[in-house]
């Protein structure tokens, strides 16, 4: 038997279950529902890794929030001096 090619989310290990349904408007369910609904053995699989949306979000999100440009304002006092989050300045004491 030919190996199905199945997109595998490398987060939550769901996969996506495209049979039957136009390309790009399967619905990401778990391994083991995929393979008992078509009759598929592992061994028939080839996973190929990406994100599903619920996933893709969350990183995007995540990367977003570490991202050294969106925390900038805590780093830089008013003049452009670099400071510690939570520094407090002591200027003219």
């Amino acid at each position: 038997m030919k190996q199905q090619l199945v997109p595998f989310c490398c987060a939550c290990g769901k996969v996506k279950d495209e049979l039957g349904s136009k390309v790009g408007q399967g619905q990401w369910v778990d391994l083991h529902s995929y393979r008992m609904t078509h009759g598929f053995r592992v061994a028939d699989l080839s996973l190929t890794k990406t994100y599903c949306a619920d996933c893709g979000h969350l990183y995007q999100m995540l990367k977003r929030r570490s991202s050294p440009c969106s925390t900038a304002e805590e780093r830089t006092g008013d003049q452009g001096e670099r400071v510690r989050k939570g520094e407090q300045s002591h200027h003219g004491q």
